[in-house]
C-alpha cells in the first residue's frame, strides 16, 4: 500500500512564467513504501502541472549506518508524479530504492519546492 502523504502548502509565488509552491510533506508514523514511488498530484501541491521539484530529505540515522534520500519525478502534463525514497544499510554503501512494502517505523518529513503552472 502506498504512503498517504499529508501535504501542507506553505507558500505559492510566481517567478517568470512558473508558479512555485513550497510544501511540507509528512508520512504517517507507520507506513509501507511501494517500489517505484508514491503518487503526488499537481493539485496536492497547488499546481496544474509539476515541471520540477527540489526536495530536501536527507536523513542519516543516529547510528550513522542508514541514510535516506528522496527524489521526485514529475508526471507528463497534469498526471501525478512519483516520490521515491532511497536508502543504504551500510555507511559506505550506495543508495538504492526502498523495496516494496518496506515498513517505516517513524514519520518522514520532506520540505519541497515544486515548480510548474
Amino acid at each position: 500500500m502506498a504512503i498517504a502523504w499529508a501535504v501542507t502548502i506553505n507558500k505559492v509565488t510566481v517567478f517568470g512564467d512558473q508558479r512555485i509552491s513550497y510544501c511540507t510533506l509528512v508520512s504517517p508514523a507507520s507506513c509501507s513504501y511501494t517500489t517505484g514511488g508514491d503518487s503526488i498530484t499537481p493539485a496536492q501541491v497547488g499546481l496544474d502541472v509539476i515541471d520540477f521539484a527540489n526536495l530536501n530529505l536527507a536523513i542519516v540515522t543516529s547510528g550513522m549506518t542508514t541514510a535516506y534520500a528522496a527524489n521526485f519525478t514529475p508526471g507528463t502534463g497534469s498526471a501525478a508524479g512519483k516520490l521515491q525514497l532511497f536508502t543504504t544499510t551500510a555507511a559506505t554503501a550506495p543508495l538504492a530504492e526502498l523495496g516494496s512494502s518496506s515498513s517505516a517505523a517513524e514519520s518522514y518529513t520532506i520540505v519541497g519546492e515544486f515548480r510548474g503552472v
